[in-house]
């Protein structure tokens, strides 16, 4: 986290600047229109599926307790963790503080890991977002009676929101390719280990390895989903300038758009520290290779 953030911080200015020009500049002349793709269940599910899952791991020492008291059976409060102190944390106002502390730890974890990755998935929806209201704009230039120079004009117009978004991509692509390389590389593991332990372990202690599990899905999945969105949406602008009025424009325009059209076909994609693009062939990658490291040691564990 302390990577990402720093270089989060130094790239915030960069980021408010260019939201603000291209919220100023994208809308113009474009009328709101619903169906662009853009949909936010990814994270409202994200958020919620973490915020019931740490609470489970929370309550559910209690939970036991209860249940194992409900059921006659000689019983104490456990912990929300296995960890190691410095001190007998057995004792009982050890055990107190212990207990509140894994509260807070285990909260705070979440809320920084929510707080990033909504972070990332807001950014990069935005960025979508105002690829498919260039392709409108593109879609409709030249398409009604103007001169020229004004069709012209406009061209640049779309050419400079491009170039702006180009650069808010690769912006976000500095601050946050670090973090998406940890993602990347510890997904498959994580979601293996989660399923190996929801296997073993009964069904009430595994209500919340279930949600923890949904919430490891989900983020990869929110990451992959929007950096998707953009490889596909920067490679349609270049159909939708096709689509335009061109044929009506004089030679000036048509080379305009022709550098638009060449620079769309060059990706745009967020990289893992530039190991791997990131996509929804990712995220397929990566569910492959969980649940292959999943049975081999499911097998190994029955074997023994």
């Amino acid at each position: 986290m302390l990577p990402y953030s720093y270089s989060a911080d130094r790239h915030e200015n960069r980021f408010c600047n260019n939201h603000q020009a291209l919220s100023s500049q994208a809308f113009c002349g474009v009328p709101l229109l619903s169906g662009l793709g853009i949909h936010y269940e990814w994270q409202t599910g994200y958020f919620f599926m973490n915020v019931a899952g740490v609470w489970f791991y929370n309550l559910t020492p209690i939970g036991i307790y209860l249940y194992e008291l409900l059921m006659s059976q000689d019983t104490k409060i456990g912990y929300v963790w296995v960890s190691w102190y410095p001190f007998d944390k057995h004792k009982p106002f050890a055990h107190f503080v212990v207990y509140l502390f894994e509260i807070f730890a285990g909260q705070t974890c979440v809320w920084i890991m929510v707080g990033t990755d909504l972070l990332f998935s807001a950014m990069a929806s935005h960025i979508g977002m105002l690829l498919m209201l260039l392709q409108r704009r593109l879609e409709v230039v030249a398409t009604t009676n103007k001169t020229d120079e004004a069709n012209y004009e406009e061209i640049l117009d779309n050419i400079k929101l491009h170039q702006r978004l180009i650069r808010y991509c690769s912006d976000l692509e500095v601050a946050f390719s670090l973090s998406n390389l940890v993602n990347i590389v510890l997904s498959s593991v994580n979601i293996c280990c989660v399923v190996f332990v929801i296997v073993l372990l009964e069904p009430f202690v595994a209500v919340s390895n279930k949600l923890f599990l949904g919430s490891a899905l989900i983020q990869i999945g929110m990451i992959c989903w929007y950096a998707d969105i953009i490889y596909h949406a920067n490679a349609d602008v270049a159909i939708a300038a096709y689509n335009s009025g061109w044929y009506r424009t004089n030679p000036r325009c048509r080379r305009a758009l022709l550098f638009l059209i060449k620079r769309s076909q060059k990706p745009i994609a967020f990289t893992a520290m530039g190991f791997t693009d990131i996509n929804l062939v990712t995220y397929s990658s990566i569910l492959t290779r969980s649940y292959s490291y999943f049975a081999l040691l499911y097998t190994m564990y029955s074997e023994n």
